[in-house]
């Protein structure tokens, strides 16, 4: 009896503790807030990236795991931000920016930018809290909300 006394008295001091450590998100869903990375995933295929659109914020971090799920490789290239990331059919890799410049940027695949194979990022604003709430564009397959 003082073991199950002892094991109840555990698991719930260890709900507690993780409980305690949710503070970075917000209560309606775990949307990350301002001061938190924001992470997006860009899926390139033979030969397009989605989502083909992503905006963000001045200042604002921003974390994108690039998956080629094509047969080719790929680059993920941002001339702007002096991004430029090499991704062999089948692999992942991850890149960090923070935008410092607003206006609409292009990012594209080196190999295949002749075949379109392009997208867009919008930076605006000022970063900050109340800016950071994702969401994701239904009609365009762009990613919004940095």
């Amino acid at each position: 009896m003082k073991k199950t006394i002892a094991v109840v008295t555990s698991l719930a001091a260890a709900v507690s503790m993780i409980a305690a450590c949710g503070g970075d998100e917000e209560a309606d869903g775990g949307v990350a807030t301002a001061d938190s990375l924001q992470t997006v995933d860009v899926t390139a295929t033979d030969f397009s990236f989605t989502p083909g659109k992503l905006i963000a914020n001045i200042g604002d971090p921003l974390e994108l795991v690039l998956t080629n799920a094509g047969n080719a490789p790929h680059t993920f290239t941002i001339d702007e931000f002096a991004v430029d990331a090499e991704v062999a059919a089948g692999e992942e890799t991850t890149v960090s920016i923070t935008p410092s410049d607003s206006g609409e940027f292009t990012y594209y695949c080196r190999f295949h930018r002749n075949q379109g194979m392009e997208g867009s990022i919008t930076v605006s604003g000022a970063g900050g809290a109340g800016d950071s709430n994702p969401t994701e564009s239904p009609s365009d397959d762009g990613y919004y909300g940095y």
